[in-house]
């Protein structure tokens, strides 16, 4: 799918809004794709696309490396840009809440513990994130205002 740029009137005046929906293998090499698209988002700063950079990447390996152990799933992301950036990834792989479980880094052991890390990191980058498997698919919603 094309990126879309079009404009809305959420209650105020028309804003500029970027929207970009794709399926894609999950194979770390495709992480590429969701960087162009990143780099692509007109109107933030480079500052929030290196953030977002770090959040597609732990997620998407992540989702390549657990949901589908064995290889061969498919990961539907979107990405919607306004005044925040809203990144969308759906994936029918094995049932896993990220947000579940994430280590206490105040107590973690990095000598001893392994993993939860890179989540701990991707929730704490993001102003707010959401998980809920439905229709036989992990979905996983996380926002990035743009003007933080």
């Amino acid at each position: 799918m094309e990126d879309t740029i079009f404009r809305r009137e959420p209650g105020g005046p028309e804003e500029m809004v970027f929207h970009r929906e794709l399926c894609l293998p999950a194979e770390e090499d495709q992480l590429s794709v969701l960087r162009e698209i990143i780099s692509a988002i007109p109107g933030i700063t480079d500052e929030l696309k290196m953030t977002l950079h770090l959040v597609v990447e732990e997620i998407f390996i992540n989702i390549c490396s657990y949901s589908y152990p064995e290889g061969g799933g498919m990961v539907d992301v979107s990405f919607d840009a306004g005044d925040r950036v809203t990144m969308v990834f759906r994936d029918s792989g094995r049932p896993f809440d990220p947000t579940k479980d994430i280590p206490d880094m105040e107590e973690y052991d990095i000598m001893t513990q392994v993993g939860g890390v890179g989540r701990f990191l991707t929730f704490q980058l993001v102003d707010e994130y959401s998980y809920e498997y439905r229709d036989g698919k992990n979905v996983l919603r996380l926002v990035k205002y743009a003007g933080e």
